[in-house]
């Protein structure tokens, strides 16, 4: 016996459902993952030009005679070191940094400047 279907079943509608549901699961997980990434770049770019600039401003500060300090800064912490060279400085407790080092030599003597930019969540 052989009926004309017009329309669909049940069943099709479900199964319908079913992979539309699955299909915006995994552009929704998509969607989040790429969010996130953008915001760690964008951190971590942010941190590297405060770095830069802090780095520049802590050895033009010590030319001059003056000891930088540490500071912190739209919610990034900047932390200045200055060392004989041959000594190393702190690792910051935060997996979310960026550090950067310059020498300084006054009257023979030179001196490790490392800026370090820490940030959280």
């Amino acid at each position: 016996m052989i009926h004309d279907q017009k329309g669909m079943s049940l069943i099709e509608v479900l199964v319908t459902i079913v992979i539309l549901g699955i299909v915006f699961s995994l552009i929704s997980q998509t969607t989040n993952f790429v969010s996130t990434a953008t915001r760690i770049h964008n951190d971590k770019a942010e941190a590297i030009t405060l770095a830069e600039h802090e780095l520049n401003n802590a050895l033009d500060l010590l030319k001059n005679g003056t000891t930088p300090s540490s500071s912190t800064q739209n919610g990034y912490i900047v932390q200045v070191h200055i060392n004989e060279t041959g000594t190393q400085s702190p690792n910051p407790a935060t997996s979310k940094h960026v550090s950067l080092s310059g020498v300084h030599v006054e009257a023979s003597k030179p001196k490790v400047v490392t800026v370090t930019v820490s940030w959280g969540d």
